[in-house]
């Protein structure tokens, strides 16, 4: 499965985590438009810019031009993370880990959470938030863990049950109706925890140094 790291035009990460998830396969590297300003400033070249290249500055054009393929779109119906996604997708990466897509602005961070939600279906999709990492997983999931960890789970509706074995507080066949119930700092009692989710998609959450 070909992987790939999307770096957006959000907050400061910190690299070594970037760095940490590159030494797990993640070799690609896509940057939304202004994420390549981040890229410049921590010395990392990307594989591909994309974007409508209205917030990349010059100084990142003009450093990339001759290392980096700099794709413009001038479509405004999606995000440049959705411009990026798409093309990794239609050129069969199946495994991304979005970095720096949550920032200072309350609307961009939710909107990256629908993100996810709506590219499941077609590709495997990761958020890295400071030192955490957020999946969005459905079907039978196994997740290699550290005893004593601490991982969260989230889930939307009615229709999405979840059983776990491997948790301090396991769900069988449950639901965690957005707004009304969540799994938050649950803890990994197993070095493997079971998940089994049907009729939707969930979030889980952990730390990214367990990885």
């Amino acid at each position: 499965m070909k992987k790939a790291v999307l770096i957006a035009n959000g907050n400061y990460f910190d690299k070594n985590n970037l760095n940490k998830i590159i030494s797990l396969g993640y070799n690609t590297i896509a940057c939304a438009d202004g994420g390549a300003n981040l890229c410049l400033k921590y010395n990392i070249t990307p594989d591909f810019i994309i974007g409508d290249l209205d917030s990349i500055s010059l100084e990142s054009i003009e450093h990339f031009k001759e290392k980096s393929k700099i794709i413009k779109y001038k479509r405004q119906n999606d995000t440049d993370v959705e411009k990026v996604l798409k093309y990794l997708i239609k050129n069969n990466y199946k495994d991304i880990v979005i970095f720096s897509a949550t920032g200072d602005r309350l609307d961009h961070s939710i909107g990256i959470l629908s993100i996810l939600l709506k590219f499941a279906p077609t590709c495997q999709l990761s958020l890295v938030h400071g030192n955490n990492i957020l999946y969005v997983l459905s079907g039978e999931v196994i997740v290699k863990a550290k005893i004593g960890e601490t991982i969260s789970l989230f889930a939307f509706n009615e229709k999405t049950t979840i059983t776990t074995t491997g948790l301090k507080y396991p769900l069988k066949n449950e639901t965690l109706i957005f707004g009304q119930r969540e799994s938050i700092s649950n803890v990994a009692e197993k070095s493997e925890i079971l998940l089994n989710i049907s009729g939707g998609y969930i979030f889980l959450t952990r730390e990214i140094k367990y990885l």
